[in-house]
């Protein structure tokens, strides 16, 4: 097909092909595919709002927009997750989760087969991070963000972390950390991804 790449992208391509053949590079991705990826990190469920600017707000200084509708998508350790699952055979995906239906749904319809998501609950009222944002439907143009953050990760659930590393390592090639600065990598999770070999 036709690809459209800025001169940067038509460098790199360039680059690539000089150095490797295309035997070399599909031998490389069959080897990829026999991985065994274990995917640490925060699921995040980005949600878009879509809707029209009506103007500012008449009793006070902010805009409104008039809500069209909303968009969710799976974000985070979630996304990484699922770009990895065309390349490799197995992907343990390893995240706090709140377990809400709604979120159930979407990860049941976008996860492949060769996802085993391993999600565990903090604690009781755990909410899974929710990041959304509000776009004008005309421009595209961000309007506002809001995020439904984790209250606290605590002990309990770094030693939840370190028993569930500990139960696959012998079945891991690789491990990918995806830390997007919610306090849910804490010392005791990254000195047991240090040792983990």
């Amino acid at each position: 097909g036709n690809f459209i790449f800025n001169n940067e992208q038509k460098e790199f391509v360039k680059k690539i092909k000089r150095k490797f053949s295309y035997n070399q590079i599909n031998r490389s991705l069959k080897k990829l595919k026999q991985l065994k990826v274990l995917v640490i990190g925060e699921l995040i469920i980005d949600r878009y709002f879509f809707g029209k600017v009506l103007g500012k707000s008449g009793k006070e200084p902010h805009l409104v927009m008039e809500e069209n509708y909303s968009e969710d998508y799976l974000g985070g350790s979630a996304a990484v997750a699922r770009h990895l699952s065309s390349f490799v055979k197995k992907i343990d995906l390893l995240s706090p989760y709140g377990g809400e239906k709604k979120h159930n749904l979407l990860i049941k319809k976008h996860f492949k087969n060769n996802i085993s998501f391993r999600s565990f609950r903090p604690y009781k009222n755990f909410k899974t991070i929710i990041k959304s944002r509000f776009l004008d439907i005309i421009s595209n143009y961000k309007l506002f963000g809001s995020y439904i953050l984790p209250a606290r990760f605590d002990l309990r659930s770094e030693k939840i972390v370190e028993n569930i590393i500990d139960s696959r390592k012998k079945n891991i090639d690789i491990i990918i950390v995806c830390d997007y600065g919610h306090n849910f990598i804490g010392k005791i999770i990254a000195n047991k991804l240090k040792k983990t070999k």
